[in-house]
């Protein structure tokens, strides 16, 4: 795998610099006009939000870590006999829980997250109007959010996108919890319609995604030099 800064890497980096000087060269602020070279609008907010998203990363993940060795140490003490299934099948629940708050606290600081979940509910449900979705507003707005979630934090916590955990030195146990997929387990909404309007929106949101990154490529080309 490449070392080199991925182009959302180098956005991020630019919306926290303090050089913001023109430069001859390329610089910070020919990420922050190459952010501006196309059309605003939701692909683009999406791009932002990722990319703030990418820089808060740290914490997402050490409150994944946390909850793994959390639950590996309900799974040994149940095992041990120290913990009823019962018992371990609450704790269980009220981690996963507890996961979902820490999480929901760290997104609630993102600048943009607003913003986009807005302008985002709004495309979906306009979206689910030509589909025919027969799903009321709020349903659809809760499904918009469960997707924008998975699009922002698609990997599994249990095994950290890996598919399995273990290995070097230590046996290597494939991950039960997204059946070796390395993606979050989620099931989108109560139906089979809403389902599949879920997996349509994930599939749009990442193909905008990768247009912009695109186009922002080429940006960076042309002014390079």
């Amino acid at each position: 795998m490449s070392d080199a800064p991925t182009t959302a890497e180098r956005y991020t980096r630019a919306m926290n610099s303090s050089h913001l000087e023109v430069e001859d060269k390329p610089g910070d602020v020919d990420k922050l006009i190459a952010a501006g070279w196309i059309r605003e609008g939701l692909a683009t907010s999406l791009y932002r939000l990722r990319a703030e998203f990418d820089q808060a990363g740290g914490d997402v993940r050490r409150v994944e870590r946390t909850y793994k060795v959390m639950q590996q140490e309900i799974d040994r003490e149940c095992l041990g006999m120290a913990l009823g299934p019962t018992r371990a099948r609450q704790l269980a629940e009220e981690l996963e829980r507890q996961v979902v708050t820490d999480r929901a606290l760290i997104l609630i600081e993102l600048k943009t997250l607003a913003s986009t979940k807005h302008a985002l509910g709004c495309y979906a449900r306009q979206a689910a109007g030509r589909q025919g979705l027969q799903s009321t507003a709020a349903e659809i707005n809760a499904l918009t959010g469960k997707v924008l979630d998975i699009f922002l934090d698609p990997n599994c916590p249990h095994c950290e996108g890996r598919g399995f955990n273990g290995g070097y030195r230590a046996p290597r146990v494939w991950c039960t919890k997204c059946d070796r997929s390395g993606k979050r387990p989620v099931r989108f909404g109560k139906d089979i319609e809403e389902q599949l309007f879920a997996r349509w929106l994930l599939a749009d949101l990442d193909r905008k995604l990768s247009n912009v990154d695109s186009l922002m490529r080429r940006f960076l080309r042309q002014h390079a030099g």
